[in-house]
């Protein structure tokens, strides 16, 4: 019996008697005992969620920011690709919206007092938090977990950039593309320079031959020439 109705269940887990409650019984009452249920909103493991939405979020700025890096000390190997660089934009943008299906005072991430950086990063005020959990905990788990909400609209994009036609994809391919092009260039430069090697050692060698040759019909001439009537002692006149 649930407050005077019957309610019933092939097992020990009630999940239709209360709206998006589900009750796990443990044990059975002593006839006609009752007990008492009292449901309460999870306010820890709402606070460490969002907290944790904060950590995952700076932990991937942190990443894009050292991949694109461009100062007098360090470069990362992003630095100048402009996608990268894209992303990194417009996810900051898309923490930073209003989400208009919750109704009320908590429609952005700044309102629960987690707001950004001159870094782009996130920092969270834990007061405005527990605050904003205490005064409305529904609105403030709405403002993530709605279809235009910001864990949705972070996930959304993201999937976005990752899969498919995304821009992560797209640069991928065209960097291999790229890729198999210099080495296609490469294979095709080998080759013509393995041709133009081969030619040039061929002539080499027959130019080597024919200045053999002609070292050789030199000195046949000089020494046929000694034999020559009257070459010496004209060459001595």
């Amino acid at each position: 019996m649930l407050d005077g109705s019957p309610v019933n269940s092939s097992n020990n887990v009630f999940s239709g008697a209360i709206s998006d409650v589900t009750i796990t019984v443990q044990k059975a009452n002593p006839l006609n005992e009752t007990s008492d249920l009292s449901i309460v909103s999870d306010t820890a493991s709402t606070k460490k969620a969002i907290e944790d939405f904060v950590k995952a979020y700076n932990a991937t700025l942190d990443e894009l920011n050292k991949l694109t890096v461009n100062s007098e000390t360090e470069r990362g190997i992003l630095a100048t690709d402009s996608s990268t660089r894209s992303i990194i934009n417009k996810l900051r943008n898309t923490v930073s919206e209003t989400i208009s299906s919750v109704a009320g005072s908590f429609q952005s991430l700044a309102s629960l007092g987690v707001t950004s950086t001159k870094a782009g990063k996130l920092e969270l005020k834990t007061s405005i938090l527990d605050s904003a959990i205490a005064t409305d905990i529904t609105k403030v788990i709405e403002l993530f977990s709605n279809t235009d909400g910001v864990a949705n609209k972070v996930k959304s994009f993201i999937d976005q950039q990752i899969t498919g036609n995304g821009v992560i994809p797209s640069r991928e391919e065209g960097i291999k593309n790229e890729l198999d092009r210099i080495f296609n260039e490469r294979q095709s430069l080998s080759l013509r320079t393995g041709k133009l090697e081969t030619r040039l050692r061929a002539q080499y060698a027959a130019l080597d031959g024919l200045v053999s040759a002609m070292n050789g019909t030199s000195t046949f001439i000089a020494q046929n020439l000694t034999r020559i009537p009257n070459y010496n002692s004209s060459k001595s006149k």
